[in-house]
């Protein structure tokens, strides 16, 4: 399941408005409820790393975004 943005730049080079068109907090719980409510099991989530690094660099809110649907 894709989590982390995709773009014409590398993640480091993409400002957070620009890394939020492709993936948002928003975009983040919609694929999150998608999975869980189509069933599939187990769900791999992609992107640890960019909401690490988000993390990391001041923005827990794709790190807490993420806790959050997993904790539902």
């Amino acid at each position: 399941m894709q989590l982390e943005p995709w773009g014409h730049r590398a993640i480091w080079e993409m400002s957070a408005e620009e890394q939020a068109l492709s993936m948002s907090p928003a975009r983040i719980r919609f694929n999150i409820d998608f999975a869980q409510r189509v069933g599939a099991y187990p769900i791999d989530l992609w992107g640890a790393e960019w909401w690490y690094w988000r993390y990391k660099n001041g923005d827990k809110t794709i790190w807490q975004t993420v806790k959050a649907a997993l904790e539902d």
